[in-house]
């Protein structure tokens, strides 16, 4: 059986709607707000576990995708303790550059990172077999960006 997860839809400006009369406009005409939320420790966790695993494994490919999937968590663990959720790896380079209440003058070393690691990186090793050894030892290097600028704020 289909199940959903539980979203309230706020209509804004329809008549027949009680709210619209309480907030602005400047709302699109539909917001999704979603009540659950992943919580910060279980990105901790996630986060910490794959990056072991990625120390266990031999194969390139392997290793950065768990790199990518670990600073992927480290993120939303600091967006989490700001009480933020990014919910999908395609929105973590806009939504830090929109917000940059979470990582401050770090904010474009973060992206940078992620971006070489999602983009280019996994295009590499895990979708083909393209990646020389600077490109693994590049790899390495954003993602201990990350987990050292993570750790510091999650202390």
């Amino acid at each position: 059986m289909w199940r959903s997860k539980t979203i309230a839809f706020v209509g804004v400006g329809l008549t027949h709607d009680p709210l619209s009369r309480v907030l602005t406009r400047g709302l699109s005409t539909c917001r999704g707000i979603s009540t659950r939320m992943t919580k910060l420790e279980v990105h901790i966790d996630r986060a910490r576990a794959y990056r072991e695993d990625s120390q266990r494994s031999k194969d390139p490919g392997s290793q950065v995708e768990l790199w990518f999937l670990s600073a992927y968590h480290y993120i939303e663990a600091c967006a989490a303790k700001h009480r933020l959720h990014i919910q999908q790896h395609r929105k973590v380079p806009a939504e830090l550059k929109r917000d940059r209440t979470i990582f401050r003058e770090r904010t474009t070393e973060v992206i940078e990172a992620f971006r070489y690691l999602d983009y280019e990186a996994r295009a590499k090793f895990v979708y083909g077999a393209s990646g020389a050894k600077a490109d693994l030892e590049r790899a390495r290097e954003c993602f201990d960006t990350i987990v050292v600028i993570c750790e510091a704020l999650l202390k």
